[in-house]
């Protein structure tokens, strides 16, 4: 498996109107690729590697501020933007198995006038920020067009979903450094960024370097060359699920350099996202997937990223049917709330059964799991039992009660509400 090489210019950014007809032929080549890789580097798309060098060049001037001036713009103190913001290394674990990723980021989620910005000893690093996220809006809408048609569909599908980027939308511009790394320091197991596929429509890499690898359908992980002045278009998760799997979304990781390479990495990541209020259904018209909000979804994914629970050593996935661990599913989707059935994916199951679930590897010493089994063999009682389950008010807000941070605030009804969905909302 190769990742496609496809020449954007007929829709490039410099072109102001592209007619659908000019978007025709490229859309076959991003359904090949999109449906047989997930991945395709786009080149002539309008955006030049002078306006990434100029961002890349702002947010490293900023990591070099000492941590108590970054501080201030820590995603934390961003309440009504919760994903903004500045994220210090080792802070985010996309997969759960690892140790915290060896890298330091700063997310744009909104580019509202009235959002806090840094601004002492980073002079323009709103007015590059904010450009380059209009820019990648700009070409990531294009890019939903073609696929739009690739599939035979009115393009405004996808774009009337993707209305309010930058307003009241998750898509995210996400400057990330991946510094230098001493491995006699590094933790077992730890990576510059763990497995993961990403939550979305569509997400736009530009990098600086290679260091990028891909999952095989075989399981195997290639690597991603660098590839000057393109940008990497991948499928994500919420896209594979609206196109009921014809687009498909392959877990990727960032290794680490290997030993004695003293060198960085930095790369910049446009996240696509649907709009918070945007219901999603399959648009072939099935049933496979049950409706759900772009914001709802996005929260679910959080969820699994920043876990509510601290993982312990022996969470694993757990095939229902015959309930041995399943190794497809801790390689490809590690505590992701959606199984590989629903995913389209029933064959990888080695765990001997046709649904594979990894929720249970959300569990720990903390929660306990229970069942009720069978009677033997030949026993036909029955049973009854009453259960009277003790919540919090659908209003109140459940904080930890140590006036640590440990989990964020949550209201009762929002809490039972996502546990519902989980139990009810899949299939």
């Amino acid at each position: 498996m190769s990742i496609p090489v496809v020449d954007f210019g007929a829709c490039s950014l410099r072109e102001e109107d592209v007619a659908d007809e000019q978007m025709h032929e490229l859309s076959k080549e991003l359904e090949s690729a999109f449906t047989e890789v997930g991945f395709v580097f786009l080149k002539n798309t309008g955006i030049t590697q002078e306006e990434v060098d100029r961002v890349m060049a702002i947010f490293k001037t900023f990591l070099l501020l000492p941590d108590e001036e970054k501080e201030p713009f820590s995603r934390k103190n961003y309440p009504n933007n919760p994903n903004h913001g500045w994220l210090q290394i080792e802070t985010e674990r996309l997969n759960l198995r690892r140790p915290g990723d060896l890298k330091e980021s700063f997310n744009v989620t909104s580019i509202c006038p009235d959002i806090k910005w840094p601004s002492v000893g980073v002079e323009g690093f709103q007015e590059i920020q904010t450009s380059f996220f209009r820019r990648c809006h700009k070409l990531g809408l294009r890019v939903l067009r073609v696929m739009a048609l690739s599939l035979g569909l009115d393009p405004q599908l996808f774009l009337s979903a993707h209305r309010f980027i930058g307003i009241h939308n998750a898509a995210s511009l996400r400057s990330l450094y991946y510094p230098s790394v001493n491995h006699e320091k590094v933790k077992e197991h730890q990576l510059r960024c763990g497995e993961h596929s990403d939550y979305g429509s569509i997400t736009l890499l530009f990098s600086s370097s290679g260091g990028l690898q891909v999952q095989r359908r075989s399981g195997e992980f290639i690597g991603v060359p660098y590839v000057p002045g393109a940008v990497l278009i991948n499928v994500c998760d919420l896209m594979q699920r609206w196109t009921s799997d014809h687009y498909v979304s392959e877990v990727h990781k960032v290794l680490l350099p290997p030993a004695g390479d003293s060198s960085t990495r930095q790369s910049l990541a446009f996240f696509v996202q649907p709009d918070d209020e945007a219901v999603i259904t399959c648009c072939d018209g099935s049933n496979k997937y049950p409706p759900v909000t772009g914001g709802d979804y996005l929260s679910q994914r959080y969820k699994a990223s920043y876990p509510p629970v601290p993982l312990d050593s022996g969470g694993h996935c757990l095939c229902i049917q015959s309930e041995r661990p399943c190794s497809a599913i801790r390689s490809k989707r590690p505590f992701y709330q959606e199984c590989l059935h629903i995913k389209g994916n029933p064959e990888r199951c080695d765990g001997g059964g046709y649904m594979c679930c990894s929720l249970m590897g959300t569990f720990n010493r903390y929660y306990k799991v229970h069942r009720v089994l069978l009677p033997p063999a030949g026993d036909s009682s029955t049973r009854q039992s009453l259960a009277f389950f003790v919540q919090p008010n659908d209003e109140a807000v459940i904080t930890c009660c140590d006036g640590a941070n440990k989990y964020p605030p949550v209201t009762g009804g929002d809490y039972l509400f996502q546990r519902l969905k989980e139990s009810y909302g899949q299939n």
